[in-house]
């Protein structure tokens, strides 16, 4: 039979290892609060480094969105190699949703170069600018997603596809919000301009000027692109 003593420190470590867990699982919270999507925003961000401020958090997420992004590029890749077995309407939704994931990864990769030496507020124009690429972001999974439902609805494996977009736009929306908390300017009681709505209203007429709905969107989609990057984003 175990002695008292042996109990009381079995006791006493279970207590500093629910402890540590406890200590572990809190660091990320506070700055996760401000997304959309806490429990996404904890289970994505390292929460090792206690002295962590939100531009660090920002800057991993949306590292793991470019990932996220080009890993989904390449799964279409994956479905569009076998274009045999696809229908008509299938093959052609997810050549959209090719290019928009492409329009998604530069978007992505613009705002990291904008923010990957920055740990202020930016300034005006390049914040809203940087706000409406991460706005359009969700926007271009959305439309993805829509394509995918309207001309592929007998596409057996289209589920495929749609899931992992899904689970890629909650990431999205959390690169958003942390991006709006560090270099937005947004702050505890920005709860309007923390929503990607708020900078896609903003921006909405900027944007359909350059990426209408009519049969040359995509040309029209990369002179919005090349416009945010000539004013240097």
């Amino acid at each position: 039979m175990a002695s008292t003593s042996t109990i009381c420190n079995l006791l006493l470590i279970s207590f500093f290892i629910a402890l540590y867990t406890s200590s572990v699982g809190a660091a990320t919270p506070a700055v996760c609060q401000y997304t959309p999507y806490p429990s996404i925003c904890q289970a994505s961000l390292p929460v090792s480094n206690s002295s962590a401020t939100v531009y660090d958090y920002g800057r991993f997420s949306i590292r793991k969105s470019i990932s996220a992004a080009t890993k989904f590029s390449n799964l279409i890749d994956k479905y569009l190699s076998s274009s045999a077995s696809l229908t008509t309407g299938a093959i052609r939704a997810l050549e959209d949703c090719k290019y928009l994931a492409g329009v998604n990864v530069e978007f992505l990769s613009s705002t990291f170069q904008t923010v990957n030496t920055t740990q202020s507020v930016l300034s005006d124009i390049k914040s809203e600018d940087t706000q409406t690429m991460l706005s359009a972001i969700l926007t271009n999974t959305e439309t993805c997603i829509d394509g995918l439902q309207a001309n592929a609805g007998s596409w057996s494996s289209k589920n495929g596809i749609v899931a992992p977009i899904k689970n890629d736009n909650k990431l999205y929306s959390v690169s958003l919000a942390l991006f709006n908390k560090g270099w937005g300017g947004v702050g505890d009681g920005g709860a309007e301009k923390a929503s990607s709505e708020y900078w896609w209203r903003r921006k909405s007429v900027g944007y359909q000027q350059y990426c209408g709905d009519g049969d040359n969107r995509k040309s029209q989609r990369r002179r919005w692109l090349d416009h945010l990057q000539f004013r240097n984003i």
